[in-house]
């Protein structure tokens, strides 16, 4: 009855539910990838959302992917086009998550000069490379270990039926040495995951909004 009520609710939330909202961001970073691509030629801010919105669109086709159809389809995973298509999109997807990420403190860091230092903006006109080249380097980089996390496996059995026997094989993406590794766990997927995904930052996004809703806040007085 459990696991009956687990399954119809990873059906309905990683299924219907992800796919749904995940459709519903493609359509709208489609979107936003033609709206800005047409604005590209006047400030590197456009080019900045149009780079951020290229990298959400990849990470939310990837999630849908890698979890989305899987709950609608279990037998999916019977495939073995599936599950090396999955061993190889896993990466692609903490990379596109990454620039996400870094691609959003950018924008930030971009609009805290604008605002706060408007001087140095006019005197210092960067091109958004300046931002996105570090940031994709960056993104891949730091997630070139999930290259080497998983592998496809193949695993054959005998069965036996009366006098009969039959080769089973079943194919699945087992973790790596790498993958199962303590010290790659605790260091790398735990603290620096933690640190550079989310404590770095979250905490700089919150400095520059605050200073930027400050500094505003001055010019109207």
């Amino acid at each position: 009855m459990i696991m009956e009520s687990f399954l119809s609710f990873e059906f309905i939330m990683e299924g219907i539910i992800l796919i749904g909202v995940g459709l519903f961001g493609i359509v709208g970073n489609i979107l936003c990838i033609s709206w800005f691509a047409s604005k590209t030629a006047e400030k590197s801010f456009h080019q900045l959302m149009l780079t951020l919105a290229i990298f959400d669109l990849m990470y939310i086709i990837f999630s849908v992917i890698l979890f989305g159809i899987p709950s609608l389809f279990a037998r999916i995973y019977s495939y073995e086009e599936f599950n090396h298509l999955v061993s190889h999109i896993l990466p692609f997807a903490q990379i596109s998550l990454t620039g996400s990420i870094y691609l959003t403190l950018a924008i930030s860091v971009e609009r805290y000069i604008t605002v706060c230092h408007p001087f140095f903006k006019l005197y210092h006109s960067w091109s958004s490379l300046v931002y996105i080249i570090p940031i994709v380097i960056f993104a891949v980089l730091y997630n070139i270990p999930k290259f080497f996390e998983q592998r496809v496996q193949a695993l054959t059995s005998t069965v036996e039926l009366g006098e009969d026997k039959f080769n089973i094989t079943v194919i699945s993406v087992e973790p790596t040495q790498l993958r199962s590794d303590p010290n790659y766990i605790k260091f790398y997927m735990i603290v620096l995951n933690v640190l550079v995904n989310g404590i770095i930052p979250l905490s700089l996004l919150v400095i520059l909004n605050i200073t930027v809703y400050r500094k505003k806040g001055e010019l109207f007085l």
